[in-house]
């Protein structure tokens, strides 16, 4: 992460962590609700993943990802060798 981005990231915890215990909790409601709006749009792309692919992604295989590639990375693994026979029953 860039030192720059950092810092600012640092300065609105700073800032959050000085605000009255009212402020901190709309916060924390805010931070709840952007949880659970993420939540839903990575189930959305998993869905779409496993429909498009023709795949099964398994909780035990997802749970420990944490950046995008690796996700990428999971289903190159699990559509290899399925790129023509996809293509073949689409032609048909």
């Amino acid at each position: 992460m860039p030192e720059d981005v950092e810092q600012k990231i640092k300065a609105i915890a700073a800032e959050i962590l000085e605000l009255p215990p009212a402020e901190f909790s709309e916060v924390q409601q805010l931070d709840r609700a952007l949880q659970t709006i993420e939540s839903v749009a990575m189930l959305e792309i998993l869905v779409t993943l496993e429909r498009t692919f023709q795949i099964e992604l398994l909780e035990e295989e997802i749970r420990p990802l944490r950046q995008w590639h690796q996700l990428v990375e999971l289903v190159r693994k699990k559509t290899a060798g399925k790129t023509t026979s996809m293509t073949e029953g689409n032609a048909g």
